[in-house]
């Protein structure tokens, strides 16, 4: 690469030392040509990247917790209503459980049990197939 009528490189380390400066910015500061340098870049970058992989599977598990503690107050309270012979009032809590843990096979057998006391058995067939 032909050097410019306004560019010098350091004989030291080889970079363009700027125009209007007599000393080369990497030589006087060797910590700089370290971070700028690719593998620092991509050692932080991978690093960044680890460290956020971490932080997001600890969202998704604290999600996840979430919704099952969700499904179980639900279910709970749907098993208290049924306990008291108010199926009706059991559907909505039982419904409400199955949104948040809809592959629960033991939320959708009670959930049948309540279509089949409140009449419903059409319904109650589909959740018990």
């Amino acid at each position: 690469m032909p050097e410019q009528a306004n560019e010098r490189t350091c004989p030291r380390c080889g970079n363009l030392i700027p125009t209007g400066s007599d000393r080369c910015p990497h030589c006087e500061r060797p910590w700089a040509a370290f971070l700028n340098s690719r593998e620092t870049v991509l050692g932080g970058s991978a690093l960044i990247v680890i460290v956020l992989f971490f932080v997001t599977g600890g969202i998704v598990r604290a999600y996840h917790e979430k919704l099952h503690a969700l499904a179980g107050q639900w279910f709970a309270a749907a098993e208290t209503s049924l306990k008291a012979g108010n199926a009706r009032a059991a559907l909505a809590d039982l419904r409400n459980a199955l949104m948040y843990e809809p592959e629960d096979s033991r939320i959708q057998f009670r959930l049948a049990q309540a279509l089949m006391a409140s009449a419903h058995d059409d319904e109650a067939r589909t959740y018990l197939e």
